[in-house]
């Protein structure tokens, strides 16, 4: 099986950030969720332009859920929405860490927003609703 880790100096990362970036994606949807953390994480260091920056923190913040370390998930969601508070990806992944989490007012505050910016995206009504419902007071 080929090697799934590149070496790589920090500074490759700001000289080509959308080959390690793309690098990060690929890791990912073969399943080297660890492998891809450490280019995300040098990423994350550097400042490109806002919508890179967004990409890097959601992505990263995903990375973060599929590994259970929540807190840093929600850290990289609002770091992302520091610089896109409209971007309803990262909302809608911090509401689920929130959900998931046990911040149910959180989550319902985040998923609110997406659905207001996303009001055509069923999947976000969906689990919305599903949320709304685990919050009601159960008779």
């Amino acid at each position: 099986m080929p090697s799934t880790s590149f070496p790589f100096a920090t500074e490759d990362a700001y000289q080509f950030p959308n080959h390690y970036l793309n690098l990060a994606y690929i890791l990912i949807e073969n399943g080297h969720l660890n492998n891809a953390l450490p280019y995300l994480e040098a990423l994350q260091h550097y400042y490109f332009f806002a919508d890179m920056n967004v990409t890097i923190q959601n992505l990263l913040g995903s990375c973060y859920i599929k590994s259970s370390q929540f807190d840093k998930a929600i850290q990289a969601f609002t770091r992302a929405l520091s610089t896109n508070p409209d971007y309803p990806p990262a909302l809608a992944n911090r509401a689920r860490v929130y959900q998931r989490t046990g911040q149910i007012d959180l989550s319902l505050q985040d998923w609110d927003k997406a659905v207001a910016l996303e009001p055509q995206n069923s999947g976000f009504k969906a689990e919305w609703e599903a949320v709304l419902a685990q919050a009601r007071p159960k008779n």
